[in-house]
């Protein structure tokens, strides 16, 4: 990320922090800490943080034995000043220590991600009582984080570009006879190789046969028979930032019941790339897709929401912070990023899926991903 679009969120939060008039933020969610500063390195995932005081004033904390990687960092992020601790301290003790260090004394309001999964009960208890009050900074992060910059939407755009490549990769393993683990070998190949692409965050997972029944089922080694499902659920990712498919394919040409299921996805996907506009209701969104699945006589077997956000993630693609469900009466907007998944559940058929990652523009949805390349039928 260009470290003028850094800055611009540390802008945000220190714009709250002075509408709030508090003295120093500890971000320690993972996700927060790399949309913030940009800095993603090795070692454990949490036991990292990032302290802002309002002034700008700031430490980059982790453990001592990554200090090296702050010269790597240090002409890619506005985050240049760095806290370290050793083993025998933990996380909050630095935190409260570093803190201290910032505001000349402990802090008189401290700003903590207390809604995100980041900090132990014991830990956030801790620096409370390091601080004469604290308040939940949640909010403020998410809120930046759910409008995508245009630096966000071109990393969402080279992911959605990777997912393709993994997913071409993986169809013509399958078309070639191969099995499951084949084409999952063959995607994650695509994924991080000549595309550029980073690990993904999940999978991917090419599944096939009576294992396409389960939810978020890992790959297997069987190989398709005719008439069987195969299922593709993968992501390309580019800083980050994830643009997912969910597709299923059929060896051979499907019977009438497959056909008719998997139009019925194919359709409810296409309602709402066409329907959604800024302005409407994430309720309203999701009966785009609903109506569909409902008209079609198969409300019984769709069991999830319409879509949910996606973005900047560490363990899942999932990001969440926008969705299409129903009850939802939140605003749709521009610059949110979604994937719908219209996904169909029917005993015997396994999960029918024909999915869409797409940015809300002015106008309408844009997809994230280029078209497919490859046929459903292998």
């Amino acid at each position: 990320m260009p470290v003028t679009e850094l800055a611009r969120r540390r802008d945000g939060v220190r714009a709250w922090m002075s509408k709030h008039n508090v003295d120093v933020v500890a971000v320690t969610d993972p996700e927060s800490i790399v949309y913030l500063t940009g800095i993603d390195i090795g070692g454990r995932v949490r036991g990292k943080a990032v302290l802002l005081a309002a002034d700008g004033r700031h430490f980059f904390v982790t453990r001592s034995l990554e200090r090296h990687w702050q010269p790597h960092w240090a002409t890619r992020t506005w985050c240049v000043d760095w806290g370290f601790h050793e083993d025998v301290e933990t996380l909050a003790q630095a935190l409260a220590r570093l803190a201290a260090d910032l505001a000349g004394g402990p802090p008189r309001r401290l700003g903590l991600e207390l809604a995100r999964p980041s900090l132990s009960f014991s830990d956030a208890q801790y620096l409370s009582g390091k601080a004469g009050e604290t308040l939940d900074v949640t909010g403020c992060i998410t809120d930046l984080r759910r409008i995508k910059s245009a630096a966000e939407l071109r990393a969402l755009r080279r992911a959605g570009e990777i997912t393709m490549l993994g997913a071409s990769a993986a169809v013509a393993v399958l078309g070639a006879g191969g099995n499951g683990s084949d084409a999952t070998s063959a995607a994650f190949a695509a994924l991080i190789g000549a595309s550029g692409g980073q690990t993904p965050v999940s999978g991917p997972h090419v599944t096939s046969g009576a294992r396409t029944a389960m939810a978020h089922s890992a790959w297997n080694h069987d190989t398709p028979k005719p008439g069987d499902c195969a299922v593709l659920v993968m992501t390309g990712t580019c800083e980050r930032y994830n643009a997912p498919i969910e597709w299923t394919l059929t060896k051979g040409e499907p019977d009438h019941e497959r056909a008719r299921l998997l139009a019925a996805c194919d359709e409810a996907t296409a309602a709402v790339m066409e329907g959604l506009r800024p302005g409407m209701t994430s309720h309203e969104g999701d009966l785009l897709c609903r109506r569909i699945i409902e008209e079609a006589g198969l409300s019984e077997h769709f069991m999830n929401r319409a879509a949910y956000g996606i973005g900047l993630s560490f363990v899942s693609w999932m990001e969440s912070l926008v969705q299409l469900k129903p009850g939802d009466h939140s605003e749709i907007k521009p610059g949110m990023t979604m994937h719908i998944v219209p996904a169909l559940h029917v005993p015997g058929h396994g999960f029918m899926l024909r999915s869409a990652s797409f940015e809300m523009t002015e106008t309408g949805c844009r997809s994230l991903r280029p078209a497919p390349t490859f046929s459903s039928v292998f």
